[in-house]
């Protein structure tokens, strides 16, 4: 209906008395030229063949079939409503090729979106062990540490905010929007033990107490929610940070 009205013609929907299937009722008005009644009406007719085929799945045909009887209705000449049918087919088919493009372009960015949240997803499910453990050190400050596994033993980091360091470590600041800073990591190196406890227990020696494991992760899709644990406890705005420049 709406490209019949694009066109200059009157169309209503109405309801077949004898099926269940609704048709198009369209008046073409007489001053309108023959050659634009014919191709406008077969624009119509033929954006009506392919939501058919849409809707109900069981159209195969092209609507040539009914060239023949629609000339006759119309008293039109048959050759011009064949000619009319083809441009008005060409047409219809440049239109739904432009319209492609149009969604195609419309979509890029969402499949890219996608794309990128995909990636993101899989490397959040790459093997990534850690363990988490929360100790008391000399001060009675709660220190939040992790310990990754690695083929030739374990290393140690720490997730921090205003704590003093607990010894030699490579330490990489974290911003949040503005550039303020987020938290700190600090990795205090390796050891080489058999089990992470064993890791845990040689770097607190002298150092930290009370150690109690948090949790026993295998990616970081499953240890997300144990650092957001640990951001909460230090006081830290639940906001995406990322390494400082």
């Amino acid at each position: 209906m709406a490209v019949a009205h694009e066109l200059g013609f009157e169309a209503e929907c109405v309801q077949s008395r004898s099926t269940d299937h609704p048709y198009l009722v369209l008046k073409v008005p007489e001053t309108l030229s023959q050659d634009k009644r014919v191709c406008g009406w077969l624009t119509v007719y033929y954006a009506g063949v392919e939501a058919e085929k849409a809707l109900y799945g069981s159209y195969t045909g092209d609507g040539t079939g009914e060239i023949g009887d629609l000339a006759h209705e119309f008293h039109l000449d048959e050759t011009n409503f064949h000619q009319g049918f083809h441009t008005a087919k060409t047409q219809q088919n440049t239109k739904n090729c432009k319209q492609l493009e149009a969604e195609k372009m419309a979509d890029e960015p969402r499949d890219n979106a996608a794309q990128a949240a995909n990636n993101e997803e899989a490397a959040h499910n790459l093997p990534y062990p850690l363990f988490f453990f929360r100790a008391i050190d000399r001060e009675g400050v709660t220190r939040f540490i992790d310990v990754m596994k690695h083929e030739d033993g374990f290393t140690v980091g720490e997730t921090a905010t205003g704590a003093p360091r607990l010894g030699q470590c490579v330490e990489t600041v974290y911003e949040g929007p503005g550039g303020v800073t987020h938290h700190v990591y600090r990795n205090y190196g390796k050891y080489r033990t058999s089990a992470a406890r064993q890791a845990m227990e040689h770097f607190a020696f002298n150092r930290l107490s009370q150690v109690t494991e948090m949790a026993k992760t295998l990616n970081i899709s499953q240890a997300l929610p144990t650092w957001k644990l640990i951001f909460e406890e230090l006081g830290c705005p639940t906001v995406t940070a990322k390494p400082s420049s």
